[in-house]
Formats: structure tokens, sequence, C-alpha cells
């Protein structure tokens, strides 16, 4: 285990334990270190909760946490840090909601929490999000729309959503991002299409849209003119563009034409 007094009368700046096989809960006292700038302890075998405190911290700028068995929430009080620029909760069993604040910390460029099981919705508090570059949500339980306000955060460069249970549609806004190079939105429930401006937005390169239940033709133009068809498979009322040309049903109004069936 992690000596509970690891902290206790010491300057302690940084706390490097990554890539081990430390076992136990994180000490308490861990969280109320207020000299700690770093704490990397993440490909470990910790499990417990993410004890309170980080949050407040004055200094602590990372918080990697990746790759151990934690259990519990996200602690809500990170959302009142003023420091924390990175911050990795991935691959651990995780659950809950996320804390609805959480993307307002001033100074928060990455938030990687993947491969967990966080239920609940997207918070829609992004509007004051001014360092966030990359948030990665993906294999988790998360329901609910996406919000608009997410195309708020102007230098997201990486959203990663795939895998969960989101529902709606997807927000024009997110095309117009003016950083946002790579989006994946794959395998989950989103209806309603793709947005006309995806292929006008000035810095997407890599868009999965795969395995949804989205419908409508697939615009033709910027990435979408040359998009893989794999990252729009699994959705069959699409149809257009890379896919098979569309076809107008007298039932049904557009729709995808079968693989092999004849002009309509």
């Amino acid at each position: 285990p992690v000596p509970a007094g690891i902290c206790d009368g010491k300057a302690l700046a940084k706390l490097i334990m990554f890539n081990n096989g430390f076992t136990g809960g994180i000490p308490a006292g861990l969280a109320s270190c207020a000299s700690l700038v770093r704490v990397r302890m993440q490909s470990n075998r910790l499990t417990g909760a993410i004890p309170l405190g980080f949050g407040k911290l004055p200094s602590l700028q990372r918080l990697e946490l990746a790759g151990n068995d934690l259990t519990g929430e996200i602690p809500g009080d990170l959302a009142s840090s003023t420091s924390l620029s990175f911050i990795d909760l991935s691959r651990n069993h995780l659950q809950y909601s996320l804390p609805s604040s959480l993307f307002t910390i001033p100074t928060l460029q990455s938030f990687l929490a993947s491969d967990n099981i966080i239920s609940g919705q997207l918070p829609d508090e992004f509007q004051d999000c001014p360092a966030l570059a990359a948030l990665d949500l993906s294999n988790n339980r998360l329901a609910g729309t996406i919000p608009s306000s997410l195309a708020s955060c102007q230098r997201l460069v990486k959203i990663n959503l795939r895998h969960n249970r989101l529902t709606g549609g997807i927000p024009k806004a997110l095309a117009m991002m003016p950083a946002m190079a790579i989006l994946d939105l794959s395998s989950n429930s989103l209806t309603g299409g793709i947005p006309e401006n995806f292929g006008s937005s000035p810095a997407l390169e890599t868009l999965n849209l795969a395995y949804n239940n989205l419908t409508g033709p697939v615009p033709g133009n910027g990435v979408l003119r040359s998009i893989n068809p794999d990252e729009l498979a699994g959705n069959a009322g699409l149809c257009g563009g890379v896919l098979p040309p569309c076809y107008w049903s007298r039932d049904t109004g557009l729709a995808a034409r079968p693989r092999g069936s004849a002009r309509l």
C-alpha cells in the first residue's frame, strides 16, 4: 500500500508512482498536501474512492489515476480547482454522474475518463471552458443529448464520446468549432441527419458517426466528401455521398437504397 503519511511534514511537490503494483486506497492525507503539483499514480492496483480534497490544493496541476480499480464517484470538489490542467481517470470503475461544473475549471486542458461506468447526462455548463483541448468520455453509460454549449469550448481539438447511450440530434454548432480536428460520436443512439455544415468545419480531419440511428443524405462537401464509409456504418437510414445513393419512397420519404437494388 501507499504509506498513509507519505506527505506528512514534507514539502512534497511531485508524487510519481505509476506502473507499479501498489494496492489499497489512496491515502486521504494526500488530498490535503498543499505543496503538491503533480500526482501520477496511474497503472497500479489502487482501490476505493478518490478522496476529497484534490480540487482544493492550490498548486496541483496534474492528477493521473488511470488504470486502477478505483470506485465511487468523481469528487465534486475537483470543479473548485483553480490550477488543474490535466485530469486522467480513465480505465477505472468510477460511476454516477459527472460533477455539474467540472468543465468550468479555468486552467483545465485535458479531461480523460474513458472506460468507466459513468452515467447521467453531460453537464450543460461548457460556457466557461477557456483552455479545454481534449475531452474523452468514451466507453461509459452517459445518456441524454449532447449539449450545444459544448461548442463554446473554442480550443477543443478532440472530442470522444464513443460508446455511450447518447440520444437526440447532433448539434449543428459543433461543426463550426474553430479548433476541433477529431470528433467521435460512434456507437450511441443519435438520431436525425448529419448537419450540412460539417462539410465546412474549419479544422475537422476525423469524423466517426458509425453505429447510431442517423438518417437522410450524407453531405458531399469538406471532410464528408472523402470520409471512410466505415465511419458511417451502422446507420441504415443514411444514403448518398460516399454511401449508396438515396431514393424516394412514396411510403417513407427519402431512404437509403438497399445494396444491389435497382433504381426506383
